[in-house]
């Protein structure tokens, strides 16, 4: 799953990729053509982390070898520090995302690992504030959650409060997670920040369906 945090040497999936799979998760995530406001921002395809190096919570290792991922993309754009990323995982059955979905920890164990781990999977030199789970939803199963933390920006180490907004689901053979995080000055910048990932979900779940 795309979510789960904490510390090193993963059970890891199989990556075995198609070209057919390879192509349906490019043309899943996000591009500037879904959303034309994205030509004026920085980014565009990144190299998705496939090493599962961070996949254990509050101790708890899913088991992911016996499953088998077809297609692995990644896409990320920046503007004046607000950042939206998104990621599509094709798996070789439908039966394979349904196993891996439901071997992942409970909201509550979830939540509770960003509360205690954060120095050990959050941004270098970032201070955790708060979770709490979104009302957000796609795709046949989803879980979205908020989480606030404290950075430093510029020459002069300016304190920032910074959110980020997660949502993670799946649809057919694809699970999918989509970010948007940048630093806050007032609560509409809260709800800015929950309608972008909230139309960028519904742009990349729209996708899926078609």
């Amino acid at each position: 799953m795309l979510l789960c945090a904490g510390s090193a040497l993963a059970d890891n999936y199989q990556y075995r990729f198609v070209g057919a799979d390879q192509a349906a998760a490019r043309h899943i995530v996000l591009q500037p053509s879904d959303l034309p406001a994205l030509s004026s921002w920085k980014g565009g395809f990144v190299k998705p982390d496939e090493t599962r190096s961070n996949d254990r919570c509050n101790g708890y290792l899913p088991k992911e070898s016996d499953l088998v991922v077809t297609g692995d993309k990644e896409t990320r754009y920046s503007l004046n520090g607000f950042t939206i990323d998104t990621q599509a995982s094709v798996f070789r059955s439908a039966t394979m995302v349904a196993t891996d979905w439901s071997r992942q920890p409970k909201p509550s164990a979830l939540m509770q690992c960003f509360r205690s781990d954060w120095p050990t999977y959050g941004p270098k030199g970032t201070k955790f504030g708060s979770v709490a789970r979104l009302p957000l939803h796609a795709g046949t199963h989803s879980l979205a959650f908020q989480i606030v933390f404290w950075g430093t920006e510029g020459a002069a180490k300016r304190r920032v409060r910074v959110i980020m907004d997660v949502v993670a689901f799946l649809r057919g053979r694809t699970e999918v997670s989509v970010m948007a995080a940048a630093p806050t000055l007032s609560a509409n910048d809260d709800t800015v920040i929950r309608a972008v990932v909230a139309r960028v979900s519904g742009i990349v779940d729209a996708k899926l369906r078609a």
